[in-house]
């Protein structure tokens, strides 16, 4: 809905009344409506860093004012994991809850209601992202599927893994990025039943019909919004990469080994090294136990927030146990932590795998 509004607001006053303090100078009331998207620093930016990400297909194909939706989006989830929620706008607070499909309130300048819808999000999609604590637990099955099924198709996510069988299904935004039912096959001729089509299966979250169309109105909007999707999480990334704060499993240039007098170790990249790395990698992990549990390297004052990783940000990677490969079904690397082996920490920073593009990856 914002999305078809914020195209509209050449011809309207909707954009003054969303994000005017994006807009420089304020025109008459005659002006208002001939206001071009051009003039937002958000479009700006985004334009500007349009010509660099060029290489995304999702990116490259929106328009201005998508991309303006993406950037805010972006934003937003970059302020939410590093405690500045504050700082952004109510039409930032607003497209990233399009962009998310939370439900906007009735009044458009409720900045309190905005905040609390993102920052329930923010808490959600953690729990769906760790999957471990007292609320995951007591959390019945079903209840875990709705909700990390609604999050996946939020952050653009191909499957899920059922938390009760074990197996991966497929979402929403997976079958409806596919463009059409797998399950619908064409007849050569009409059948006894009239019907021109069989169908053949049902997949789980199918949002097609028996003919293979989409009729409800939430899967058309989520089907419109899926390259929004897909750009934001992927500038999501770009800004926590570039952040100072906690890069991302590819901008790692060092690996912090604790053991027990605080030697930093530098990360040796090299094929000679490479073996020398990947031990070092268990050896870190075996002396962070070890540290975390007579807690001789840090001060008493200083208590461990994280239980994970004892405020390393860093741990060994939970898909290949850091041996940076994959046995299964093929040897390939790693895509949770690019065959690094190890990652940020999911329980102390904002990193969330990499989505899986198939059953295989």
């Amino acid at each position: 809905m914002l999305i078809s509004l914020f195209s509209q607001h050449r011809c309207g006053r909707f954009a003054w009344a969303v994000y005017p303090q994006f807009l420089k100078g304020m025109p008459s009331r005659s002006c208002r409506g001939q206001v071009s998207s051009t003039r937002n620093p958000i479009v700006i930016q985004a334009n500007q860093s349009k010509r660099t990400r060029c290489a995304m297909t999702a990116t490259a194909e929106l328009s201005a004012d998508e991309l303006a939706i993406v950037e805010a989006t972006a934003r937003v989830g970059h302020y939410v994991a590093t405690g500045k929620l504050s700082e952004v706008g109510v039409f930032e607070l607003a497209a990233f809850c399009s962009v998310k499909g939370l439900s906007l309130p009735a009044n458009i300048w409720d900045r309190s209601g905005l905040e609390a819808a993102v920052l329930e999000y923010a808490r959600q999609e953690r729990l769906v992202r760790i999957r471990k604590g007292g609320e995951w637990e007591a959390m019945p099955n079903a209840r875990k599927i709705r909700l990390l099924h609604d999050i996946c198709n939020a952050e653009g996510d191909v499957t899920y893994i059922d938390p009760e069988t074990g197996y991966t299904v497929f979402t929403f935004f997976a079958h409806l990025k596919r463009g059409d039912c797998c399950g619908v096959k064409p007849r050569e001729e009409i059948g006894e039943d009239g019907k021109s089509y069989e169908r053949t299966h049902r997949c789980r979250h199918c949002p097609y019909t028996d003919p293979g169309e989409i009729k409800s109105s939430k899967m058309e909007a989520l089907r419109d919004r899926s390259k929004v999707i897909e750009a934001a999480r992927e500038r999501a990334q770009e800004l926590y990469s570039e952040s100072g704060e906690v890069k991302g499993p590819t901008s790692f240039g060092r690996l912090k080994e604790s053991n027990g007098v605080g030697v930093t170790k530098e990360r040796d990249d090299t094929e000679v090294g490479s073996s020398l790395s990947h031990q070092g990698t268990h050896e870190a992990a075996s002396m962070r136990k070890f540290a975390k549990a007579v807690r001789i390297d840090k001060p008493i004052k200083e208590a461990v927030q994280c239980e994970d990783c004892a405020d390393e940000k860093i741990l060994t990677c939970t898909r290949c146990n850091g041996f940076t490969f994959l046995c299964s079904p093929e040897l390939m690397k790693c895509p949770q932590c690019q065959a690094k082996g190890y990652h940020p920490c999911m329980s102390c920073t904002p990193f969330r795998p990499p989505s899986k593009s198939s059953f295989n990856s």
